[in-house]
């Protein structure tokens, strides 16, 4: 789980540090926003909610029984916006998204689709038991 977390988590937030500069930089309020709705931009404060629990902050609820790193520092969050930063949102998508990659859970947890579907979306995953279970 920590590697998952550090690899996965852990670029997510420098990401989303990225973009903030980038969004910052727009002329207008409408179109900060269009770059906080894309799917690489978590929520306000993400970036600070993970440097918290990563340092223990005892004012923080999130606590996580594995490693979960350090936040990538400001030289890799350079290094993106060097590679993007006269690409326009779609690019930007694009060149975050993990392509190919794949990442599976240890035993005994259960695979990542199960945990998502249980713990993320629970209706939909009642739902859908509901139905598989009508048709048996």
């Amino acid at each position: 789980m920590s590697q998952i977390f550090q690899e996965v988590v852990q670029r997510d937030t420098a990401w989303q540090r990225a973009v903030d500069r980038v969004s910052h930089q727009e002329p207008d309020a409408a179109s900060r926003f269009k770059w906080r709705g894309e799917d690489f931009y978590h929520f306000n404060g993400f970036p600070e909610l993970l440097r918290a629990v990563c340092e223990g902050d005892p004012n923080v609820r999130v606590r996580c029984n594995f490693d979960p790193g350090s936040p990538r520092d400001d030289a890799q969050v350079d290094e993106i916006l060097d590679a993007n930063m006269d690409s326009d949102i779609d690019t930007w998508f694009e060149n975050w998204r993990r392509k190919g990659v794949t990442y599976k859970t240890l035993p005994p947890m259960s695979n990542f689709h199960t945990l998502k579907e249980e713990y993320v979306f629970p209706d939909a995953w009642i739902e859908r038991f509901w139905e598989e279970e009508e048709d048996v």
